[in-house]
């Protein structure tokens, strides 16, 4: 069997086969009939192409037989879409200058935490006054900028710099059931890029004001016996933060390297993956529309005034970026020759299994843990040889 590969526009690829009529005849002396054997023969030959060949298919696969003839050479061609090239940077240098932040906790951050237990053990009194700073509000607001205009809900502690500057200024004065519209600029720079530096328009209702009456730290301590005394529960939180800290840090040094390799590297992104990703984001999104608005994705629709084609277009460059960094990050992993032998998979997934209780442990879905998990591990073997890159 002669096979030949050509690589054409949109990352697909078209493969040519020729096949003896010995051979031919092989298969159709195993078969019923010479249709059955050309669909076995197509099948055989598309296997092998892809193995000897190391080709990625991500789509279904279109057939051209030219001639299946008894006595005859057979030729046929198979066309399919494919993972595209991807040329990374020769020389990886750079990655030695992007550092790591330093992993800090501060004394602040450990009041704040304790402060947020406190909180979460508080007993709250219901006031039929106007809100005042220190008071717990619970409001219903929304903004000219939020899709559809859709309300949401926080609850807070008002005068304690929860939301953008003035915001809570606002609220102070207004008791439950009141009503009041005002429009404030949103900070430059603020963590979602898209509302730096614009002004909204908002309009909240005070639902609830309520005293908040919080527990000493060392009655809690003594009632829920989490630490022998304060000064352990605080060493107890400095290693629970620095433990996030250390993985924000990590998270924050990979996305810079990505970051960067992605603004050197040029990828036709397949059309095909893009679309997949897209679908992905929808499905995520109607996971959590159902599960914390508690409302059907149908009604979500009509309450933000969206078709779901037009929701979904929304996602194009989010999906784009996510295709991006999958085949920058895929194609790092081959260059580095980055494995995980079994062994040391099903070790991972061994200790897993003994943090998951019986009812989670049946609910869990085995080769997607088994995927996710593989995925997890090559990605920090990856960035273990990054990091030793000089």
């Amino acid at each position: 069997m002669e096979i030949k590969t050509t690589k054409t526009e949109n990352s697909t690829v078209e493969v040519s086969f020729e096949v003896s009529p010995e051979e031919l005849k092989k298969y159709i002396e195993k078969s019923k009939t010479l249709s059955e054997a050309s669909e076995i023969l197509v099948r055989d030959s598309w296997q092998k192409a892809v193995e000897e060949k190391k080709l990625e298919p991500i789509g279904p696969a279109q057939t051209k037989i030219e001639q299946i003839v008894p006595g005859q050479t057979a030729r046929f061609k198979i066309v399919a879409p494919v993972l595209p090239e991807v040329s990374l940077p020769e020389d990886l240098s750079f990655v030695s200058q992007i550092k790591k932040d330093k992993a800090e906790v501060s004394e602040s951050d450990i009041d704040e935490a304790l402060k947020s237990w406190q909180l979460s053990q508080a007993r709250f009194k219901t006031l039929n006054r106007v809100a005042q700073k220190g008071d717990f509000v619970q409001i219903e607001f929304s903004s000219s900028l939020f899709p559809g205009n859709e309300p949401q809900q926080d609850r807070f502690i008002l005068g304690e710099g929860h939301l953008i500057p003035g915001f809570e200024d606002n609220l102070v004065g207004l008791s439950a059931g009141q009503e009041k519209e005002f429009s404030l600029t949103y900070p430059n720079p603020y963590f979602a890029p898209h509302l730096a530096g614009k002004e909204g328009k908002f309009k909240v209702k005070m639902i609830k004001v309520e005293e908040v009456d919080m527990v000493e730290l060392a009655e809690l301590i003594d009632r829920t016996k989490v630490a022998e005394n304060l000064e352990a529960l605080r060493q107890q939180v400095r290693a629970d933060l620095e433990i996030q800290a250390e993985k924000a840090t990590e998270q924050r040094w990979r996305r810079a390297i990505i970051d960067t390799v992605s603004g050197k590297t040029e990828i036709n992104l397949p059309e095909m993956l893009i679309e997949y990703e897209q679908l992905r984001l929808m499905e995520s999104l109607k996971r959590q529309v159902t599960e914390q608005l508690k409302i059907s994705f149908e009604d979500y629709l009509k309450r933000i005034n969206q078709k779901e084609e037009e929701l979904k277009k929304t996602y194009r460059l989010e999906a784009e970026k996510n295709v991006k960094e999958f085949l920058i990050i895929r194609s790092l992993q081959k260059a580095q020759k980055i494995e995980v032998a079994e062994e040391e998979l099903n070790r991972e997934l061994e200790k897993i299994k003994n943090n998951l209780n019986e009812e989670q442990k049946k609910e869990v879905d085995q080769n997607q843990l088994k995927a996710y998990t593989k995925d997890a591990l090559m990605r920090d073997k990856l960035f273990q040889k990054l990091s030793s890159i000089k």
